[in-house]
């Protein structure tokens, strides 16, 4: 059985991959786990995550705490938001089987905006909380 947090992973990249109007802002193909070597802003990558049992007495469940990041360094604070607003619409609400697990609950947390002088970027943070069962 594959972890549940991993499929969620992969739901989230693939929806955000087949997103036109994010294709628009960062390029095709610029979703990353790992960031290739010599690649510029604008992307996002997978940052944090945390995972928490969430079983009840009768049926198993998993919560998950996923950060997305957005970087960029042309048009500042006001990409960011942009990105961040595309990300939320996309995610937002997500729900249905996976492999091996249903998603139950996807929502939008938070997001954030830091800089970051020694890269010349700014860094958008973006955190979704994502309910999951195994599939019975």
């Amino acid at each position: 059985m594959s972890h549940p947090g991993l499929e969620v992973q992969g739901v989230i990249y693939t929806s955000l991959a087949a997103n036109a109007q994010l294709a628009t802002l960062i390029g095709p193909g610029r979703i990353y786990d790992d960031v290739p070597p010599n690649q510029h802003p604008p992307y996002v990558t997978f940052g944090r995550s945390n995972h928490l049992d969430w079983s009840t007495d009768s049926e198993s469940g998993m919560e998950h705490e996923f950060e997305l990041h957005s970087w960029t360094r042309e048009n500042g604070r006001k990409e960011i938001y942009l990105i961040q607003e595309v990300l939320i619409e996309v995610l937002t609400g997500l729900i249905g089987a996976m492999d091996e697990h249903h998603i139950i609950n996807f929502t939008h947390e938070n997001s954030a905006i830091e800089t970051h002088d020694k890269y010349q970027a700014f860094l958008g943070i973006s955190t979704f909380r994502v309910i999951t069962e195994p599939i019975a």
